[in-house]
């Protein structure tokens, strides 16, 4: 069974930590994704990289109280798309190549899932199809976040198709509409990129208004906004999902009593949550999907990293942080 001085489990944030300061230390470094991250991969980066354009074709629609007749003749999303991953693909892979050849000779790299089965001691089951027990001395989880998905029927169990942040940014055409489910940023940004592109949106929040955890007057004039532009649902649930032809049909309750939404694709953007340790027994219990340090609390992101570079005490994760007995 291999042991290491460290290992680190997740490329994002925690792929920056072996500098030369821990050359001469065994680290081995976990990844179940794409090398770099959420941010890099599937989160504020390639969103940013759809804003812009989305603000250049929604630029028009502002021109004509300043004098400015405008108008959006046509967007090319596969240009856009191929342009944006074009580069973020390019960086995945190398920051991988990266870690496996010679430049990184004290790393080793295992493609998988990790799984706490004891104290220090990590069951890996590999993307190869084969699995590995390695050990350490210390262990950091940098293993970033996935998308929530709402225990509606149609959606947990698989039978309507759906996107979530992870997905959506990959579409091979832009649909003629979408329907998006939730009222906080993930969703509100989605819902101008596409609109901006021509799409005809439709968002579905619970809430009173949307971006309801930011400042209460950004928050209403955000709603006011958004509905002006596209529809805007608010006070409002979603029963059931089905597949209806080439698109879904949600049913939905809503201040005016039930109703149905018809939408080419829909995308799911009910917030983000930390990976956890693995389903069964290597899942954190207590639903906070974090390690916890020896005596309790949380150690933040920023200050794990700074205390490793400054070769400080690591974060020691107890067995107890994945719900072991």
């Amino acid at each position: 069974m291999p042991h290491f001085d460290l290992v680190i489990i997740g490329t994002g944030s925690g792929n920056s930590i072996p500098g030369p300061e821990f050359d001469h230390w065994s680290i081995a470094i976990v990844e179940d994704g794409l090398f770099g991250g959420t941010c890099l991969n599937v989160g504020c980066i390639p969103t940013k990289m759809f804003v812009h354009p989305a603000e250049l074709a929604d630029a028009a629609r502002h021109g004509k109280p300043l004098g400015i007749d405008a108008q959006l003749n046509s967007v090319d999303w596969p240009e856009i798309r191929d342009r944006i991953f074009g580069r973020i693909d390019a960086i995945e892979a190398g920051g991988r190549r990266y870690r496996e050849g010679p430049e990184c000779p004290n790393v080793t790299v295992y493609p998988g899932r990790a799984r706490f089965t004891g104290p220090k001691a990590l069951h890996l089951d590999l993307h190869d199809g084969g699995t590995a027990e390695v050990t350490a001395d210390r262990f950091v989880i940098a293993a970033g976040s996935h998308a929530v998905v709402p225990d509606i029927p149609g959606l947990r169990d698989g039978a309507a198709p759906f996107h979530t942040s992870d997905t959506i940014m990959r579409l091979e055409q832009l649909p003629a509409s979408i329907a998006i489910l939730g009222g906080g940023y993930i969703a509100a940004e989605f819902a101008h990129v596409f609109s901006s592109f021509g799409v005809a949106v439709t968002q579905i929040a619970r809430g009173e208004r949307l971006l309801k955890s930011q400042d209460h007057d950004v928050s209403v004039q955000f709603t006011r906004e958004a509905a002006a532009r596209y529809q805007v649902l608010l006070h409002t649930k979603v029963g059931s999902v089905a597949k209806a032809g080439n698109g879904v049909e949600l049913q939905v309750e809503g201040p005016d009593g039930p109703g149905t939404i018809q939408a080419e694709l829909l995308l799911v953007a009910t917030g983000r949550q930390p990976q956890r340790c693995g389903p069964g027994r290597g899942e954190d219990r207590r639903g906070t999907g974090r390690a916890r340090p020896r005596g309790g609390g949380r150690i933040p992101a920023h200050r794990r990293a700074r205390d490793l570079r400054a070769g400080r005490r690591l974060l020691q994760v107890p067995a107890q942080a994945c719900g072991q007995p």
